[in-house]
C-alpha cells in the first residue's frame, strides 16, 4: 500500500476548501484561515476584520500574530482539541488541530471576535500600548479611527466560541476520514487488479508490470508468512508492513479489505496463523529488534516510533514476547 505521507494542502485539496471556508465564515461571522504546521498561512484570510488588516499591515505586527497563531496551533495539539486563546490584542480565536494519527498537518484558525464576557475586560489603553509597541516611537497613530475598528469587530461568547470550533472540528475530522477511506479503497482495487483478478483469470494474464504502471508498495514480509498476494486479507498486510508507525486497529483493516470485521478476524487467524492483534504486535516487535541491534536510538523513541505511545506498554509487549526487556536485549547484542 502506497504510505499515508500527505500535507495539509492536499488533504484538504485548497481549491475546494476555500470556498467552504468562505461560505463557513460568512455563516458565523468569522475569520477563517488555514496554517500549516509550521504556521504559514495555507489560504487567505476570509472574512478578514479590518481591525486586524489594519494591525497585520505592519510587518512586526504581522509577525506577531503568526507566530501566537503558530503557538496556539502547537497547544490544540497538546491538548488534542480546539484551542480558544486571546492574542495580545484582547482578540479571541481558536486553533483547531489538523492531524493524521499522531501527525500533526496544521491548524484551521477562527476568530478575530470581542470576548462577549464582561470579566477581565480588555482596557482600551492597554490596547493601544501594544498596537504602539509595533510602530516606531515617533509614528502617529489614529487612535479613534482605530479603536473605532476594533468596536467593529463581532461580539461573542466564550461557549459559542467553543460551539463553533467543536463543530469545525467534526467537520475537519470528517474531511480526514472521507479522503482515508477513499485512499484505501483506490489501494485496494489496485491490489486487486495486481493480484486478484489475475488469478482468477488464469496463467494467461498479462504480467503485474504489463497491466500496473503504479501498483502498490512491494514490501518484504515475515520468512515464515506464507500469505498469497491473491489472499482477501493480503491489503491488510501490506498496509500494516508499510506503517510501520502506525497503530492499526482491525475494524480499520477489515473495511480496507472490505470485509465484517468478525469475518477478516476469522479469515485472518485461518490464514496467517494468529489473531490480527498479536500478529501485529509481534511483526512490531521484530521491527524494535532491529533497531535494537543496528541503532543507538533509546527505547522510548524506538517505542514511539512503532507507534507506541506509552513506553512501559512497550517494554511489556516486547517482553511477552522475547522473554527479556528491550534494554536487555540490546545489552546482550553489544
Amino acid at each position: 500500500m502506497a504510505r499515508v505521507d500527505m500535507d495539509i494542502k492536499t488533504l484538504l485539496d485548497i481549491a475546494k476548501w476555500e470556498p467552504l471556508q468562505n461560505a463557513l465564515a460568512d455563516a458565523l461571522d468569522i475569520t477563517v484561515i488555514v496554517l500549516d504546521y509550521k504556521g504559514n498561512a495555507v489560504t487567505a484570510f476570509s472574512h478578514c476584520a479590518d481591525f486586524c488588516s489594519q494591525i497585520r499591515a505592519n510587518a512586526v505586527a504581522r509577525r506577531h500574530c503568526f507566530k501566537c497563531a503558530a503557538l496556539a496551533g502547537l497547544e490544540s495539539v497538546r491538548h488534542k482539541e480546539p484551542f480558544i486563546y486571546r492574542c495580545s490584542c484582547g482578540i479571541m480565536n481558536a486553533a483547531i488541530p489538523v492531524m493524521i494519527d499522531e501527525k500533526y498537518l496544521g491548524s484551521i484558525m477562527i476568530g478575530q471576535v470581542r470576548p462577549k464576557e464582561s470579566k477581565d475586560t480588555f482596557s482600551e489603553r492597554k490596547l493601544l500600548d501594544e498596537v504602539r509597541s509595533f510602530y516606531p516611537a515617533d509614528r502617529e497613530l489614529d487612535t479613534e479611527d482605530l479603536m473605532k475598528k476594533y468596536y467593529m469587530l463581532p461580539e461573542m461568547s466564550y461557549d459559542r466560541m467553543l460551539r463553533i470550533s467543536m463543530f469545525v472540528s467534526s467537520m475537519v475530522q470528517y474531511i480526514i476520514g472521507r479522503v482515508l477511506q477513499n485512499r484505501n479503497q483506490a489501494q485496494t482495487y489496485e491490489w486487486m487488479l495486481r493480484y486478484a483478478v489475475p488469478t482468477m483469470l488464469g496463467d494467461d494474464t498479462p504480467s503485474v508490470s504489463e497491466i500496473t504502471p503504479i501498483g502498490i508498495d512491494t514490501v518484504q514480509i515475515a520468512d515464515d508468512l506464507h500469505v498469497p498476494p491473491e489472499s482477501a486479507v493480503y491489503p491488510a498486510i501490506n498496509y500494516v508492513e508499510t506503517h510501520r508507525s502506525r497503530m492499526i486497529g482491525m475494524r480499520e483493516m477489515a473495511e480496507l479489505c472490505h470485509l465484517s470485521p468478525s469475518y477478516f478476524s476469522k479469515l485472518f487467524l485461518r490464514e496467517v496463523g494468529e489473531n490480527f492483534t498479536d500478529w501485529v504486535n509481534r511483526r512490531k516487535i521484530e521491527w524494535a529488534k532491529e533497531m535494537l541491534r543496528d541503532s543507538s536510538n533509546s527505547i522510548s523513541d524506538i517505542a514511539s516510533g512503532l507507534g507506541y505511545m506509552d513506553t512501559s506498554y512497550f517494554i511489556k509487549v516486547f517482553k511477552k514476547f522475547e522473554g527479556t526487556t528491550p534494554l536487555a536485549y540490546r545489552q546482550r547484542r553489544l
